[in-house]
């Protein structure tokens, strides 16, 4: 869930080149690293898509990556030197900070969901339930088979060689990215990972490209609905850059989640780390947990009633209770 509302992020370029004379390109000082800097444009994050393109940057330097990305007015810092590795989540004036989302959260609940899905299909009649299954790209046990192509064509992008590069995922495509071979010192696609973008099994071969896409569309399958993302560079440098750009800026405050939120339909507690009914993530990238199956049915109908037709009955409480308000159960005084 971003910890501000959406803004532009506005992190000077001073910050991100680094203040006063740049050092000489072999000699980037103790308090300097040597970066790459990526421009790019793409319609939001993983669970966070916009209609329209925003521009991002992100700084990559050995085992570290920095994001920012104006569309939830929050910079992403990615450590992979550090155990556990840490993603943690920056407001844009520097003044407050979190640790990012559970790394498997989003795809968890994907898993979760799916399972309920192959669960319900299993009575049903034959043709029925292979062509549901076709729709949906699953597989018996949840099977998850991912293969990758390679292909000869070649392009020119941004004055570097790139080839393309197709991954799918029980015939879905999952990943179509150009990409040049540039050294990054970090895999390009591990921040992915960190914010759920893909299964594992998908995870397992990106680890196995080198190099950074240029231009790439990514398609994320979450437990409610799939979405693209499309990513295109418009400018790649190198330059050194504070090392304090890649740590928690001084003074900044940590925030902490309530352990309960309310379910957005009947409007119980429902505690996090266990929600009797599961939760979705919204496109925004925040999380509603659910107090039960119900709550959840009439949700995912509001939210996109084209796919989910209307519970037959709506859940017992919803059109009583207010969000953030518990009716008295029966005995309570």
């Amino acid at each position: 869930m971003p910890i501000l509302p959406t803004a532009l992020v506005t992190l000077a370029a001073a910050l991100l080149l680094g203040q006063g004379p740049t050092l000489p390109a072999d000699e980037p000082g103790p308090q300097r690293i040597r970066a790459l800097i990526v421009d790019q444009e793409a319609n939001g994050l993983p669970n966070q898509p916009t209609e329209d393109p925003v521009r991002q940057r992100i700084v990559i330097a050995e085992d570290r990556l920095l994001l920012e990305n104006p569309q939830s007015g929050v910079v992403y810092l990615l450590r992979l030197d550090q155990d556990p590795v840490s993603l943690v989540e920056i407001s844009h004036d520097k003044k407050l900070y979190r640790e990012g989302r559970e790394l498997d959260r989003i795809q968890h609940e994907r898993s979760v969901s799916e399972t309920q899905t192959l669960e319900r299909l299993r009575d049903a009649p034959a043709l029925e339930r292979s062509a549901v299954m076709n729709r949906l790209f699953l597989r018996p046990g949840l099977e998850r088979e991912v293969t990758v192509q390679h292909f000869e064509e070649e392009r020119e992008i941004l004055g570097r060689k790139a080839h393309r590069v197709e991954v799918r995922e029980n015939g879905r495509v999952i990943v179509d990215a150009w990409i040049a071979a540039e050294d990054t010192g970090i895999p390009f696609f591990e921040f992915y990972r960190r914010v759920g973008a893909f299964s594992e099994e998908v995870i397992a071969k990106l680890r196995e490209l080198k190099g950074l896409p240029l231009e790439a569309k990514f398609t994320v399958v979450t437990s409610v609905l799939p979405h693209e993302i499309h990513v295109r560079a418009l400018e790649i440098i190198e330059d050194n850059v504070q090392r304090r750009l890649f740590e928690i800026p001084p003074g900044a405050e940590k925030i902490e989640e309530s352990p309960f939120a309310q379910c957005p339909i009947c409007g119980s507690d429902v505690e996090r780390e266990a929600p009797p009914a599961g939760q979705s993530i919204r496109r925004d990238g925040t999380t509603v947990y659910f107090d039960r199956r119900e709550c959840k049915e009439e949700y995912n109908h509001r939210e996109h009633p084209e796919r989910f037709p209307r519970p037959k009955s709506p859940p017992e409480g919803s059109e009583k209770k207010t969000p953030g308000k518990k009716t008295k159960e029966k005995g309570d005084r």
